[in-house]
């Protein structure tokens, strides 16, 4: 090439024109290169994700893990005591007393060696000695359907 400085090799120094300073920086860059695999385009810079609270505990209803654990006279009547697992707190009640256990809102309606009977809205549940409060059978639930169906089937008898 006319203008050229060296026509046999490269020059040596500093090139001012060229990208890399030096003939050495290009061979350490294609001795870097993989030049058996074919070339893909760099992967575009991924977007910053986007924070999430995490997922708030699911609602837990205390009262589903409170147990009648044993009765005791007291010289006043018996009183029923009622362990709350989840709180660790024991509950010394007697007949009369409200109860508040989580969801559970009620009034305790008599304490009995071996049962306890709790109303709650409408429902009265007799809890035996050592069961779950939840676990509890209502009393007068028969008699309560029977009252209902009685009712329905008076109010067919005047619509009819």
């Amino acid at each position: 090439m006319k203008g050229a400085v060296a026509t046999d090799k490269l020059p040596e120094g500093d090139a001012k024109r060229l990208k890399l300073a030096s003939a050495d920086d290009y061979k350490k860059s294609l001795a870097e290169r993989d030049i058996v695999s074919a070339y893909a385009e760099p992967r575009p810079p991924t977007p910053p994700r986007e924070r999430r609270e995490p997922p708030k505990p699911p609602k837990f209803d205390e009262s589903e893990l409170a147990r009648f654990s044993a009765t005791a006279g007291n010289g006043n009547g018996l009183q029923a005591w009622i362990y709350v697992f989840p709180t660790g707190e024991t509950l010394h009640v007697m007949a009369g007393d409200p109860v508040k256990i989580g969801a559970l809102d009620g009034k305790v309606e008599s304490v009995e060696a071996r049962s306890l009977v709790l109303k709650t809205g409408d429902k009265r549940i007799r809890v035996r000695l050592g069961d779950f409060l939840r676990k509890g059978k209502e009393i007068d639930a028969k008699r309560r359907r029977a009252s209902r169906k009685a009712n329905r089937d008076s109010k067919k008898l005047t619509i009819s």
